[in-house]
């Protein structure tokens, strides 16, 4: 096969002439280049051959040389390039009625179609949108269609007006077909006070946070408060009790006085129950201002003091 598209190779250069007329000396020269690039072929030296044959190709681009560059490429795993190569060449070859290019080109052509992978980049509608693969622009009518790319790592960015850069990176094997996304974020503009706002956020409202900073602090109070006047309590019942055991002996009914040890006492575990409660409130609205509190109070209750709110 080789030494047909060899003769065939040869013959174009020999007799065609749409460039203008090759001299002798340069025909002569493409043919050495291209017998040296089969050697090379031969010997595994895929990018000596494939040096030789554009140098070759630049006297004069015939079927047999784009089959042969689109060799080597394929051989240097150089697939995207390849592909084209083989296509061109075998677009050449038809017009040409090149019988063994056209044989020669079928099967690493159907092979390669298969073997190359395609990204497809999709662009949601932004104003001056601006895309690039690996550095180079990509033609909007490309945007959302599978593009051949070299397997590895291929990196994508886009920009657009009043959006922030969006970059992304795809890796890609053999025979893979990947879809990425551009997503557009909108660039933070100024507000009316020159702080500096993002258009997809709102502001919180200016006066939650400074109603909520009081409501922890009068809770903080409070909680304070009953403490003390639970302890106070405590304090009163230990001396209700003090008297009771001091006159009980000399009294005929000590009920009145048991009844007073009993009510301190309880007015002491309600002061400490309401106070827990409000130190546990407190430490939340301390800790998460954002919390929005609608009612807090203490309420008497048939079971004694208890604290109610919303949230």
């Amino acid at each position: 096969m080789r030494s047909g598209v060899c003769v065939a190779l040869v013959l174009v250069l020999a007799t065609s002439s749409v460039r203008a007329d090759p001299t002798p000396t340069e025909i002569q020269a493409a043919r050495e280049l291209f017998a040296k690039a089969e050697k090379d072929e031969d010997a595994g030296q895929w990018s000596e051959a494939l040096d030789k044959l554009r140098r070759a190709a630049s006297v004069k681009v015939t079927p047999g040389i784009r089959f042969h560059i689109a060799l080597c490429e394929e051989k240097l795993n150089q697939l995207v390039a390849a592909l084209a190569d083989y296509v061109a060449a075998d677009q050449d070859a038809h017009e040409q009625n090149n019988k063994d290019v056209i044989e020669a080109v079928a099967d690493p052509l159907r092979t390669l179609r298969i073997r190359v992978p395609t990204l497809t980049i999709t662009v949601p509608q932004a104003n001056g949108a601006h895309v690039e693969l690996d550095g180079k622009e990509i033609a909007q009518g490309l945007y959302g269609a599978a593009m051949p790319v070299e397997p590895g790592m291929h990196r994508v960015q886009a920009r657009a007006s009043g959006k922030r850069p969006f970059t992304t990176q795809v890796q890609l094997s053999e025979r893979e077909a990947e879809t990425t996304t551009v997503k557009w974020l909108d660039i933070a503009q100024p507000n009316e006070g020159g702080a500096t706002l993002d258009a997809r956020e709102t502001p919180p409202a200016s006066d939650q946070p400074h109603a909520i900073k009081w409501a922890a602090i009068v809770t903080t109070t409070l909680a304070v408060a009953t403490l003390g006047f639970g302890i106070g309590a405590y304090v009163a019942a230990g001396g209700a009790q003090q008297t009771l055991f001091q006159q009980c002996s000399a009294m005929p009914d000590c009920s009145g006085l048991r009844t007073t040890v009993r009510a301190w006492d309880a007015v002491a575990l309600a002061s400490w129950i309401a106070s827990a409660g409000l130190t546990t409130l407190a430490v939340v609205l301390w800790l998460k201002p954002s919390t929005k509190v609608d009612r807090v109070a203490i309420e008497l209750r048939p079971g004694g003091l208890a604290l109610a709110g919303s949230f």
